[in-house]
């Protein structure tokens, strides 16, 4: 009789609680896996879309600054780019809004408080404040100009709360402005 119920549980098939529980780790070492590579990837995501911001806002001020620089009106004896400092310049530059084409001076600055300000007419009133979700750096960003290549140096950090960190980027820019023969 014996013999006989050895014989019955060895033709029963299912699963040893041996298997059931190697199954079990298996199966969470998967999930493990599959949750820190969504963790990883969304951390990627953020990560690249901080520099994202950082970029569009810098390349939007740099577009700006280039785009007035095309129109600015000068020769080679007198540039139509007069710097400043190293973070400001003016432009004498012919508006393309303005029906008479008189020329104009602009003024692009920027203030201790990293705001790159531009004064379309120079009269002091900034009119506008390019960059608005990031802070330029006024030690790392300079306007220079060699002989008639026109610099651009601009640096910026966009905060990063849920890090406590900042995303830094530097973008580097050369243009010739327009210039009348002699």
């Amino acid at each position: 009789m014996l013999s006989g119920k050895r014989q019955a549980f060895n033709n029963i098939k299912g699963i040893t609680l041996v298997e059931a529980l190697i199954s079990m780790l298996l199966l969470t070492i998967i999930f493990l896996a599959f949750s820190a590579l969504q963790v990883a990837s969304y951390r990627f995501f953020l990560t690249a879309k901080d520099k994202v911001i950082v970029g569009y806002e810098v390349q939007y001020a740099i577009q700006h600054i280039y785009e007035h620089i095309l129109v600015g009106t000068g020769d080679n004896d007198t540039s139509p780019i007069q710097i400043v400092s190293g973070t400001e310049f003016t432009l004498n530059y012919i508006d393309k809004f303005d029906v008479a084409g008189s020329p104009k001076t602009c003024r692009y600055r920027i203030n201790v408080d990293g705001e790159l300000e531009f004064d379309s007419n120079d009269d002091g009133t900034f009119d506008e404040s390019l960059g608005s979700k990031v802070t330029f750096l006024p030690a790392d960003s300079v306007f220079s100009m060699d002989g008639n290549l026109f610099r651009i140096t601009l640096a910026a950090e966009y905060p990063i709360p849920r890090a406590g960190t900042r995303q830094r980027l530097t973008l580097y820019s050369a243009c010739y402005p327009r210039l009348t023969p002699l």
